[in-house]
């Protein structure tokens, strides 16, 4: 589980909260300009859950109506890495991209967020070693403070450049990247606390609701989680939990907004929430969707139960189709009559890199097995990058599989794909076995089971 929150405690994601003004009321749109690209026929615009949320043609002009405050990334629609970018009404956009297909928008607001976001990574790999030295959860805290004052000073240097609600969003984003790492990665993953110890005592400190802080509600969750343990002793059942969620907003729209996120994050994150996930059978979904239907976000719920289905234990795995290293179509049908070990992954994905060779050590454990098989599969946006990869690197003896931008299309939605490292297990039948597993070893721990 610790390698896995990882990934997930450098940054999570979601919708946005629109304030308006009582003298008078800004816009409720954003428009965006885009220029005719040649190396892209389109762009993506997502929200920072991974849910898309609009494609936008080159040389045209939109505008999104009813516009509200949140974070967004964008992405050529050809691969190459995302943009971070600031959705808030009233504010023009011109989006531009290179040839190598980065994409960037003329706005200083979306370009201080990048530098926030690639900034606080340098620091936290920098000073990672120092960071798990602390003995004491008050220096670690300090520590931490320090850089989050020093780069609020820096944003205050930009506040007559940018909106009100661009300098509280960006001013939100530099608290919330170092205290996702401080709970979730220093607290849970690296020193395994328990909610009670006075370590969490840090979720007083995480800032208040605000103007695009819907975009992030994960913090806002795991602090409630936390409040919910050291009151109740644990979690007994996912209704009383979303009961608690529910009480806690400042007014019934949040408290409507996070019981669906709840939700999301038990279905989308079990690694996180693994006790949960165990609790959230599809007759106790049924039970949760007939009382919260009503929910404005019901929609939300809705959405996680379709993808709670589609990984339940005994469903029936969707077809998926890629190529393998020397160019073959290589189908899941295909491949009934074994049990398969399937490892998502990706070349630029750093944590998948270093569980790589744990999967391949089990790949050349089963390779004489005619029971078993381990797939590693690639997301990569482009085929080169991932062929250059296994060039100079160690292969898989069974099945080394590109589905090339696998995590946008239909394979990432039918596998729900919206983090890797990624391990699942399909059975002989061509069910699922488990949607999700901690790490490649648990493959091992299954059958052995």
């Amino acid at each position: 589980m610790n390698r896995l929150l990882y990934k997930l405690s450098l940054g999570f994601v979601l919708t946005g909260l629109l304030l308006i003004s009582c003298q008078r009321s800004a816009p409720l749109y954003s428009k965006y300009h885009i220029p005719d690209i040649s190396v892209s026929d389109s762009l993506r615009i997502y929200a920072m859950n991974g849910d898309l949320i609009r494609v936008l043609p080159v040389n045209s002009e939109a505008i999104f109506e009813d516009s509200i405050p949140e974070f967004i990334t964008i992405h050529a629609f050809n691969g190459g890495p995302g943009y971070f970018a600031l959705n808030v009404p009233g504010v023009d956009k011109k989006i531009g991209i290179g040839k190598d297909s980065l994409v960037h928008t003329e706005n200083i607001a979306d370009s201080l967020l990048n530098a926030l976001d690639n900034g606080t990574l340098k620091f936290l790999n920098q000073h990672y070693g120092t960071l798990r030295g602390f003995k004491s959860a008050d220096s670690l805290k300090r520590f931490m403070d320090e850089f989050i004052e020093e780069r609020d000073q820096d944003l205050e240097t930009y506040s007559g450049r940018i909106s009100a609600d661009e300098f509280k969003m960006l001013s939100y984003y530099n608290h919330y990247r170092i205290y996702t790492f401080m709970i979730l990665h220093m607290g849970m993953a690296v020193r395994n606390l328990d909610p009670s110890d006075p370590y969490f005592d840090m979720i007083r400190d995480i800032p208040e609701y605000g103007p695009g802080i819907r975009s992030l509600p994960v913090l806002t969750l795991i602090a409630y989680k936390i409040r919910y343990v050291r009151q109740f002793g644990k979690i007994v059942d996912v209704g009383s939990f979303l009961d608690y969620v529910g009480r806690l907003g400042k007014d019934r729209s949040e408290n409507d907004f996070m019981k669906a996120i709840a939700i999301e994050e038990i279905v989308k994150h079990p690694e996180v929430w693994p006790e949960e996930n165990v609790m959230l059978t599809s007759g106790v979904f049924h039970g949760i969707m007939r009382t919260e239907v009503d929910n404005p976000y019901y929609n939300t719920m809705l959405d996680a139960y379709f993808r709670f289905k589609k990984l339940e234990a005994g469903a029936v795995a969707r077809n998926f189709k890629g190529v393998d290293r020397h160019g073959d179509t290589i189908q899941l049908k295909d491949l009934k009559g074994k049990i398969l070990l399937i490892d998502l992954w990706a070349t630029w994905c750093a944590p998948c890199l270093r569980e790589r060779p744990n999967v391949l050590e089990l790949a050349n454990t089963y390779k004489d097995d005619p029971d078993v098989a381990v797939i590693t599969i690639s997301l990569d946006a482009k085929k080169e990058n991932w062929e250059n990869f296994l060039e100079n690197n160690s292969v898989n003896p069974d099945y080394e599989i590109l589905i090339e931008n696998g995590m946008d299309l239909d394979f990432g939605e039918n596998y729900s794909v919206s983090t890797i490292p990624r391990y699942m297990v399909i059975d002989k039948e061509g069910k699922i076995l488990e949607g999700y597993l901690d790490t490649p070893e648990d493959f091992q721990r299954l059958l052995e089971n």
